[in-house]
């Protein structure tokens, strides 16, 4: 089980006041202490994005942090045309296990920085792939904050184009105009919305799996 302790992430308390709060409320204290506090706790008080930010505070899981991040990403790697991105994924996942070098994580940092992504108008490939190069940040903890919120960006994205494109397709061209408009909106942003529903759903489930 990974632990931490308010001490460890006092300070949050500069840089995320609202979250520190709720956390020590949550645990019924009134100041940092030395007291161990298990991750999955800090996920059910102050959600999953607060608790990955947590993992800065202890770096001694930079493994687990960055196979976190490598997970996240791969669940948008469909959207990912390039091999040269997707190998960044592979590059990542070694490199947390000790199996490549910092050396070898620093080369596909640069090759993922210059495939044609880089300067894609798509805004679905553009998160997919944001996602395989964030999996190479120096700092594991960053690798997983940003994978996390940039594959579901690319998932939630990619699956309310594909309901919104599905209505249009099954509307008669003389039904065009703003009612048809109003329509694609609706089902768009309500289907990005239970979609990041979802992911989030599932990247919490992983994640509580990594840190027991």
């Amino acid at each position: 089980m990974i632990t931490t302790t308010l001490r460890h992430l006092s300070s949050n308390a500069i840089s995320y006041p609202e979250e520190w709060k709720k956390l020590i409320d949550g645990l019924g204290k009134d100041k940092a202490d030395d007291e161990r506090i298990p991750f999955h706790e800090i996920v059910e008080i102050c959600g999953l994005g607060y608790a990955i930010r947590c993992g800065q505070a202890e770096p001694q899981y930079a493994k687990e942090w960055r196979l976190f991040a490598v997970w996240c990403a791969r669940q948008a790697q469909h959207l990912m045309p390039e091999q040269q991105i997707i190998s960044a994924l592979d590059v990542a996942g070694a490199f947390a296990n000790g199996l490549a070098t910092a050396d070898e994580l620093r080369s596909a940092q640069i090759a993922a920085d210059s495939t044609e992504w880089v300067r894609s108008p798509a805004r679905v490939w553009l998160a997919a792939r944001k996602a395989a190069r964030d999996t190479l940040h120096d700092a594991s903890w960053d690798a997983a904050r940003d994978a996390a919120h940039d594959s579901a960006l690319a998932i939630s994205i990619s699956t309310a184009l594909s309901a919104a494109r599905k209505m249009a397709m099954e509307t008669p061209p003389s039904e065009y105009g703003a009612a048809h408009n109003a329509r694609w909106d609706a089902i768009y942003n309500a289907s990005l919305s239970d979609s990041l529903i979802a992911i989030e759903s599932a990247q919490k489930k992983e994640f509580l799996r990594i840190v027991g």
